[in-house]
């Protein structure tokens, strides 16, 4: 009988596959957990949104500010520079607002458009960015996170859904 103090070749190799199968599970896992927390910090940065939309109204009345100006159903906020040109330079919150977008694009799915704002033309009925609002992003899920005005939040499966088409 031989006394060996090291491992054959055999041993070695199926150590090694092991390790490298639970070590691709493990990543699998961590980066859903990752797409995951993304989606929770686009919706914390919603709320905060939320309340910059409050606080404009409460100081002028109306969400104007804080609201593209275009004439289209659903205006995107294209990654980078547009979010500082999304928002309006008048108002106290821009800075605000546009950090939040910034946060939303840099953490949301798609390629270029990733957060889009309702405006007065493509809502039925319609109404301004006097009396309402809505928001809207892709998550790293495929579904698209909506709030607006009315103080509805939610998550629905596309861009066309009673939940985010009428969301103020």
């Amino acid at each position: 009988m031989r006394n060996s103090k090291g491992f054959t070749l055999i041993e070695l190799l199926v150590t090694i596959s092991i390790i490298s199968l639970l070590s691709s599970i493990v990543f699998t896992a961590l980066s859903g957990a990752k797409a995951k927390a993304k989606d929770a910090l686009i919706k914390q940065e919603f709320s905060e949104l939320e309340k910059l939309m409050m606080l404009n109204y409460n100081d002028y009345g109306d969400y104007c500010y804080l609201q593209a100006q275009v004439d289209h159903a659903w205006a995107p906020v294209d990654v980078g520079a547009d979010c500082d040109a999304s928002f309006s330079d008048l108002g106290i919150y821009k800075t605000q607002a546009k950090n939040i977008c910034k946060k939303i694009t840099d953490n949301a799915s798609g390629t270029s458009q990733k957060l889009y704002t309702r405006t007065a033309s493509g809502l039925n009925p319609p109404k301004d960015c006097n009396t309402s609002y809505s928001f809207m992003a892709i998550l790293n899920d495929g579904n698209i996170y909506c709030m607006g005005s009315s103080g509805r939040k939610g998550e629905y499966g596309d861009m066309t859904s009673p939940g985010c088409y009428n969301n103020p």
